[in-house]
This record gives C-alpha cells, sequence and structure tokens, in this order.
C-alpha cells in the first residue's frame, strides 16, 4: 500500500484528476483519495518513480511517498 501526499488538491475535480491519473499508470489500482489530508492511497505492484512526474504534469506536485 502507497501513501502519497500531494499539494494543489482543493476539489472533487482535483481528486478526480489524481484518481484518473494513478489509474492510467497502473489499471489495477484503486486509488482512495482525501482531500482533507491531500492525500491518495493505493495498491500496484509496478515501480512508482515515474508516477510523480506524471502528477506534477497534472499539477498536482508529490510532496511524499509512503510505502506500508
Amino acid at each position: 500500500m502507497y501513501e502519497i501526499k500531494l499539494s494543489g488538491m482543493t476539489c472533487g475535480h482535483c481528486a478526480s484528476t489524481v484518481s484518473k491519473t494513478i489509474q492510467s499508470f497502473d489499471a489495477e489500482a484503486k486509488p482512495v483519495v482525501d482531500l482533507n489530508s491531500q492525500t491518495a492511497r493505493f495498491e500496484t505492484k509496478k515501480d512508482i518513480s515515474s508516477l510523480p512526474k506524471l502528477l506534477e504534469e497534472e499539477g498536482y506536485p508529490v510532496v511524499s511517498i509512503n510505502q506500508e
């Protein structure tokens, strides 16, 4: 399980964009995006090293990544 802390999410559209970006990276991921904590939690077996760039391109810079 990964938890990514992002900046710039302010509304449901932002959360939807983050979720869709994660799913475009891994179609099997089922992200749970929380606006209050500015986080996205999901499971993937892929190497996520390219994901921060994808999220930043959408306007949501990654603050931190934690793996549980």
